[in-house]
C-alpha cells in the first residue's frame, strides 16, 4: 500500500516569538537603564550645584551622593550586560565592543542608537511593531499566538 505523503505547509517559525520577546525585553531594559542612568547624573548635577558646604546638611547630601553613585555603578553594569546580551541575540558582530562602548560617555548614546536601529530593524523584518521603548507588547502577543495556531493546522 502506497501512503499519501504530502509536503509540510510552511509555517511562521516558532522561535521568532520567543526571540522577539527576548529582544523586546533586552531593548526595554536597555533604554529605560541609559534613561535611569542619565536623570541619576541629573539629579547628581542638581545636588552639587545647589548644595552648601555647611552643617549637618552637608553629611545628609554626602551619603546622598554616595547612594547615587553607587545607583549609577548599578545601572552602568545592567546596560553594559544589556547590550552584550542585546547585540549577541542581534548577531550583531562582537558583543563585548558593543559592551565596552557603552562604558565611554558620550559614545554609550550614540551606541543605543545604533542597538536601536538594528533592534527595530529585526523587528520590522519579522512583522514586530516598534514603540518608543521597543517592540510593543500587542505585537509580539500576536505573534506569539499566530506561531500558536500554526503549529495546530
Amino acid at each position: 500500500m502506497a501512503e499519501n505523503i504530502s509536503t509540510p505547509v510552511a509555517r511562521p517559525e516558532p522561535y521568532v516569538a520567543d526571540e522577539a520577546e527576548a529582544i523586546a525585553k533586552l531593548y526595554r531594559r536597555l533604554v529605560l537603564a541609559v534613561g535611569g542612568q542619565l536623570l541619576l547624573s541629573l539629579i547628581a548635577n542638581l545636588m552639587s550645584a545647589t548644595s552648601n558646604p555647611g552643617g549637618g546638611a552637608a553629611v545628609v547630601v554626602g551619603l546622598l551622593a554616595i547612594v547615587i553613585l553607587i545607583a549609577v555603578i548599578v545601572a552602568e553594569v545592567v546596560i553594559v550586560g544589556t547590550a552584550y546580551k542585546l547585540a549577541r541575540r542581534l548577531g550583531s558582530g562582537t558583543p563585548v565592543l558593543w559592551a565596552v562602548a557603552m562604558f565611554i560617555p558620550c559614545i554609550n548614546i550614540l551606541t543605543l542608537l545604533a542597538l536601536s536601529s538594528k533592534a527595530t530593524s529585526w523587528c520590522r523584518r519579522h512583522g514586530i511593531k516598534v514603540g518608543l521603548l521597543g517592540p510593543t507588547k500587542e505585537s509580539i502577543e500576536e505573534i506569539r499566538r499566530s506561531s500558536v495556531t500554526s503549529a495546530f493546522d
